[in-house]
């Protein structure tokens, strides 16, 4: 017949409606728990998310010619960094080396790390005390600038070099061409830091045994 009996008409539809609210409801505890999940596996691996690289960010040239102007990765900067002049540093060597997301320069002291300068330079690169132009390999040029401090010790009787390595280092690195001695001069030591394109960079001090460490950002 045409009629509605007991089972058909509007009782499925009241039903689905009744159903509505606890559905959503649960959809919404779901995602809580899948955010509270990401959240503690961050915690528990010892790292800051927000400093965490996710892959370099290129900035477009304003031109619109689509030329990359900078490459910055999360966690690092162009600004410079600096430190005040302390107590004198002695070189002991020096040192690069690819790690994951960043290459690293690595400049080891005797006692204490120097104040310091570190920032991009333009060209063209200028040796301390004898004005000649150094040739430095890359797009860009890191300069190091440690104050006071030198390759070579002065305070006894006979000159004692401290450090003696060679003055040019090639690295073999994604992002580092080589360093370069620019100058150890009237207590300040300058070497620089040849890099592809402009990429960011942070500045950190590490002790036992005291050493300056630069680390530019990599693929």
């Amino acid at each position: 017949m045409g009629g509605e009996g007991p089972g058909r008409g509007p009782l499925p539809r009241l039903q689905a409606r009744a159903i509505a609210p606890y559905a959503d409801r649960m959809r919404r505890l779901v995602l809580a728990a899948v955010v509270a999940v990401v959240l503690l596996a961050a915690c528990q691996s010892g790292q800051d998310p927000a400093l965490e690289a996710d892959g370099p960010t290129t900035t477009q040239a304003p031109d619109g010619s689509g030329a990359t102007a900078t490459t910055v990765a999360s966690g690092f900067g162009l600004s410079e960094v600096s430190v005040p002049a302390g107590k004198q540093g002695l070189l002991k060597a020096v040192r690069a080396a690819h790690q994951d997301g960043f290459d690293r320069a690595v400049f080891e002291f005797e006692d204490q790390v120097p104040g310091y300068k570190v920032g991009y330079v333009d060209r063209p690169v200028i040796e301390d005390g004898s004005g000649k132009t150094v040739e430095v390999q890359g797009d860009s040029v890191l300069q190091v600038r440690m104050d006071p401090a030198s390759g070579a010790d002065l305070s006894g009787p006979q000159l004692r070099q401290t450090f003696t390595g060679p003055t040019r280092i090639d690295s073999n690195t994604p992002a580092v061409t080589e360093l370069v001695r620019t100058g150890d001069f009237e207590a300040v030591l300058t070497w620089v830091i040849g890099v592809h394109g402009k990429p960011g960079f942070r500045v950190n001090t590490l002790s036992g045994p005291p050493r300056l460490v630069i680390e530019i950002a990599a693929p």
